[in-house]
């Protein structure tokens, strides 16, 4: 988005009034450290909590958003299995596409206009690394629920610029979905380069100078009333073409993580480490009792004298000392007044608990994803199957409101005929759908899943077939024979998919001489 000259406001001017507001020289504030603190403060605010303060966050997070953030942030970077349970939901999306015409017919679609059109869905996907940028948000949603991004239009490649929660604000719903308000006072922080941001920014800023120095533009429809404390000014609606919100729960404004339910369980996993650290050390602590001699009757002594013991409170301490000197350690030596001699072990023999294995599976039951794809020693083939089915479906709910992105954008620049695009695949599937699309194929159906199936878009597809044969291939290549007729072992060939029986089958090699 281009800016006029009465609209751009150098540089020269943002350092002089940052100099003037504090006070500073601004060639001092802005340097590369400052910049990276403010980067990093985007999506880097961890939170520290103890048990009771999580439990009023959680079971109260309308009122909590920025506290649950960061709780989120602290779990991401100190709890490794919270961190790879959001990597696990996040990154099992493939964003493989399929791109379906909506408004031509199988005639217009051999027409050069068609084929412009068609040619500006490529562009997009050429100039748009979708995979690396929704990726990128996928995860901050699962941390977070929301992201806010603005789109920024660059000389070879569009990307998504993420902006602070903290100063981002959803005002509005709309047929793309969430609108949010950006408060200005962010570039007001000291260190903060507004040239970093998209260059309409220094636009938006200059309204905000304005609205500060000529009070006749207030404007009472048009004002932002979200921050209570007078600063309404401050906030700058952003345009729908360019600010966009993606929300995990797209049902309701505010902005929860989804595993909000888990994150008491999580904030204790290090109290349980550290009683399965107690435990273990107790385990192999021993104390030994020794009954101190009282004196025996017919000696001149009365034995059931109070303390009349044959030893001397000196003569004990320098026995005991003695004999602890000499014992292993996790071994104690005590003596006391009593008639026999125990051993206290403190191995709990009756109770062999694995705290901290235990804990894992409430976290992973309570998360509803399946233990055995971590760390379970006995998988069951058939129930992670269907886990990861379950888990699948959990996450592709979220594709809907990426298509709606990426078609607004396409659909904008193309001039008669409309796209909608259909993002399908998880790592789970993979396999299956490059069957199923061969299987199609091979029965004369040709349709873009052939190409989405391989993570290509069909004009992908046809540019590397034709790649192959700039090469001289398949020309050169032998004729292929089926896998059946160049197999050298007996029996029908192994199947991609087996029960949990079939898999103790195969690891334990049973079948090969069969």
């Amino acid at each position: 988005m281009g800016l006029s000259e009465e609209d751009n406001i150098n540089e020269q001017f943002f350092q002089e009034y940052m100099t003037g507001l504090t006070g500073l020289n601004s060639s001092y504030i802005l340097n590369p450290y400052t910049q990276n603190q403010f980067l990093k403060n985007v999506n880097m605010n961890p939170m520290f909590q103890n048990r009771d303060e999580v439990e009023k966050m959680v079971y109260n997070p309308k009122s909590n958003e920025v506290g649950l953030r960061r709780l989120s942030q602290h779990l991401y970077n100190t709890q490794t299995p919270y961190k790879r349970l959001l990597h696990y939901f996040s990154d099992m999306l493939t964003w493989d596409y399929d791109i379906i015409p909506i408004n031509a017919t199988g005639e217009e679609m051999k027409s050069k206009k068609f084929q412009t059109d068609s040619d500006m869905v490529w562009n997009f996907f050429n100039r748009f690394n979708h995979k690396k940028e929704f990726r990128k948000i996928l995860l901050g949603m699962m941390q977070e629920d929301g992201q806010y991004v603005y789109w920024r239009d660059g000389i070879d490649y569009d990307t998504l610029q993420l902006m602070s929660s903290d100063y981002s604000l959803i005002d509005a719903d709309s047929e793309l979905g969430y609108l949010y308000s950006f408060n200005m006072l962010y570039f007001q922080q000291l260190g903060v380069d507004i040239s970093g941001f998209a260059p309409e920014f220094k636009k938006y800023y200059r309204n905000l100078i304005n609205w500060q120095s000529n009070k006749s533009q207030y404007a009472p429809m048009d004002a932002r009333v979200e921050n209570k404390a007078g600063q309404w000014c401050y906030w700058q609606q952003l345009p729908p073409e360019k600010a966009w919100i993606f929300k995990f729960s797209e049902q309701f404004a505010g902005l929860v993580p989804p595993f909000l339910g888990i994150f008491i369980d999580v904030g204790e996993i290090d109290s349980y480490k550290q009683l399965q650290k107690t435990k273990t050390q107790l385990e192999v602590y021993k104390m030994i009792f020794a009954t101190i001699p009282r004196n025996a009757a017919g000696t001149g002594k009365n034995g059931n004298t109070r303390d009349d013991f044959a030893l001397s409170a000196d003569s004990l301490g320098k026995f005991s000392k003695l004999i602890n000197s000499n014992l292993p350690n996790g071994v104690k030596f005590n003596m006391i007044p009593s008639e026999s001699i125990t051993a206290v072990d403190f191995a709990a023999t009756e109770n062999k608990t694995d705290i901290i294995g235990s804990t894992m599976k409430n976290f992973y039951r309570a998360s509803g994803a399946d233990q055995a794809l971590f760390n379970s020693e006995k998988p069951n083939a058939s129930t992670m199957k269907a886990s990861t089915r379950i888990d699948s479906a959990f996450m592709e709910d979220v594709y809907p409101q990426f298509e709606r992105f990426c078609e607004y954008h396409i659909n904008r620049m193309t001039k008669k005929y409309k796209f909608k695009i259909k993002f399908v695949g998880t790592i789970f599937d993979q396999e299956e759908r490059k069957a199923e699309a061969i299987t199609l194929a091979q029965n004369g159906i040709i349709t873009t899943k052939l190409a989405s199936s391989q993570g290509l878009n069909p004009k992908q597809l046809v540019q590397n077939m034709d790649l192959m044969k700039s090469f001289g291939f398949p020309d050169i290549l032998t004729p292929i024979q089926t896998a059946n007729t160049l197999s050298k072992e007996n029996g029908r060939p192994t199947q991609k998919e087996v029960d949990t029986a079939g898999e103790v089958t195969r690891d334990a090699g049973s079948n090969l001489e069969r």
